[in-house]
């Protein structure tokens, strides 16, 4: 790697860092002044709003950065591509908030308990995806502004949670801030990216608006497959078991999830660079994509080894209390990490190489297994089997991806 995409992982890595390590660093915070059932509700209405992320997103994270990584700085051609992303998830955000509404109001008529507030609040996540142009800054290989601007921003609003939030204050404004914390470095982004990046939002054509659509439907129904094996597990988790369990379950996946988005920073920072060697030279790519696989293989073996060996000091500090549950939880889902991260990898590998189809078949072949275990393992071993399903998902989708590896690269790069 040479120094310009070191730098530009190592600002990620901070960037993620900074994003999905303060929400789980104040869960403490949280716990001592509400139950985890409360917690437990806002992680089932985060769930749901995931689902919407991904409709949102339409797979414009991959498709527009992969393009936007081709046109080599091309700001005439870099501002068509920004302005027919952004009105197309605009457009999909509409339609998205009148679904998601609709599904509240029925869920709070027949769950009388619920907290309509929190669902509102919550919902706010999916306007600060719509707006996010982290795939525009990706594709320039401009991070280092755009995370200055979301760290201060990020830092900022999460410390407000410390300040507002008290035993008199109403659980809603948790989510409420944790949304704020998101939408408000969205704004900026676009800002800093009209004003000192020179983009233009031009004219929209709606031959290229239809031409993205098509373009990004297999990667769209790629990403509902992916939600389905790993966000909507807790929608059955919460059907299967109870609030509570959602809650603890919740806590150990938030960890590994924003593990794995860290260690994910890797392939994030190679994907522009991926596919500019594709585009120009290609004999070199293979060898690339091999070497830069095998060290992101060596960090995801430490990283589960250390959330395994650490488990019970994380759940002490997040819970507050050595939760037997929590802490085997988080050690049957270190073992996921393993495996977790090569997925964004091979992604990116077939998306270069115009092999959506494939992406779309591994990911239907995953979500079905995923039901299989889910319905198998949950009702009879409830929370880990919720875990074990998890883990055996991200081993199966390994295996799948290197299958479709072997069966599109070329004969002498295989391996």
């Amino acid at each position: 790697m040479n120094k310009k995409i070191i730098s530009d992982i190592g600002v990620m890595a901070f960037l993620q860092a900074t994003s999905l390590l303060l929400p789980v660093l104040i869960i403490p915070f949280i716990l001592s002044i509400y139950d985890v059932e409360s917690y437990g509700e806002m992680a089932f209405a985060t769930s749901i709003c995931l689902f919407f992320n991904v409709v949102v997103d339409y797979g414009f994270n991959l498709t527009s950065t992969s393009e936007i990584g081709k046109s080599n700085g091309d700001i005439r051609k870099v501002s068509q591509i920004f302005t027919t992303t952004l009105m197309c998830k605009i457009f999909i955000f509409i339609v998205s908030t009148i679904l998601y509404f609709s599904f509240v109001y029925v869920y709070n008529l027949v769950k009388e308990d619920s907290n309509f507030s929190v669902y509102v609040m919550v919902f706010g996540l999916v306007l600060a995806n719509t707006l996010n142009p982290i795939w525009l800054f990706q594709g320039l290989g401009k991070l280092k502004a755009y995370s200055t601007i979301t760290i201060i921003c990020k830092i900022i609003v999460v410390a407000g949670i410390f300040i507002i939030v008290d035993k008199n204050t109403d659980f809603y404004v948790v989510p409420l801030m944790l949304s704020l914390s998101q939408i408000i470095p969205a704004v900026f982004g676009l800002l800093y990216a009209i004003i000192k990046l020179e983009i233009k939002l031009t004219r929209i054509d709606v031959n290229l608006l239809r031409l993205y659509f098509i373009q990004g439907k297999e990667i769209f129904f790629s990403r509902i497959s992916v939600y389905s094996y790993t966000s909507l597990n807790i929608v059955f988790l919460e059907f299967f078991t109870s609030t509570i369990y959602v809650g603890y379950y919740s806590v150990a996946a938030r960890v590994i999830g924003a593990l794995n988005s860290i260690i994910n920073v890797i392939s994030q920072v190679l994907f522009p660079k991926m596919a500019r060697i594709w585009e120009h030279e290609k004999n070199h790519y293979f060898k690339f994509f091999i070497d830069n696989r095998n060290k992101l293989a060596c960090v995801n073996v430490i990283a589960g080894m250390a959330t395994f060996l650490l488990a019970k000091l994380i759940i002490l500090f997040l819970v507050g209390e050595e939760n037997i549950v929590a802490i085997n939880v988080l050690r049957i889902l270190s073992l996921s990490l393993l495996f977790y991260s090569f997925g964004s990898m091979y992604t990116q590998n077939l998306i270069i190489q115009n092999e959506n189809k494939s992406v779309l078949k591994i990911t239907i072949l995953t979500t079905f297994i995923n039901f299989v275990f889910v319905f198998v393992l949950v009702p009879t071993f409830g929370i880990y089997g919720m875990a074990i399903t998890a883990c055996l998902i991200q081993l199966t989708q390994f295996l799948l991806n290197v299958r479709e590896y072997h069966r599109v690269g070329p004969v002498k790069n295989r391996c």
